[in-house]
């Protein structure tokens, strides 16, 4: 790492950290369009389309079966009001656990509990509220 005491005295601190203001400015670019790119909503193969984080909300119910509200923010890095608000929008479609996880993860009943949904197939997504 640079220290101060080693910067060349003919480079002005502008030069040194343009460089740096160049990368964190396209860190920024690719955060903010993974952004838009996951409200992208797509059919995923239930014939309803959903956007990333609907299907990812999904995937996390069938692999951790009986999770909690809080459980699900805390695995998604998210807000438990979010997940609540993204398994209402996901209600209100009329979206079943069993089709949707099917559907994107070929989650089916016969796969064994730990990464199956056996009884996400059967449950509303309200008993994860």
């Amino acid at each position: 790492m640079l220290q101060i005491d080693e910067m060349d005295p003919s480079q002005s601190i502008n030069d040194l950290f343009q460089p740096l203001y160049q990368r964190a400015s396209n860190i920024y670019t690719f955060v903010a369009l993974r952004n838009q790119a996951d409200e992208i909503s797509r059919d995923y193969g239930t014939g309803e389309l959903s956007n990333m984080t609907e299907a990812h909300l999904v995937i996390d119910i069938c692999d951790h079966e009986g999770a909690t509200v809080t459980e699900l923010a805390e695995m998604s890095c998210r807000t438990k009001s979010a997940i609540s608000q993204i398994i209402a929008k996901i209600e209100k479609r009329a979206i079943s656990p069993a089709n949707a996880a099917k559907a994107i993860t070929g989650c089916t009943t016969s796969i064994p509990p730990k990464r199956g949904c056996a009884s996400a197939a059967n449950t509303r997504f309200t008993m994860y509220r």
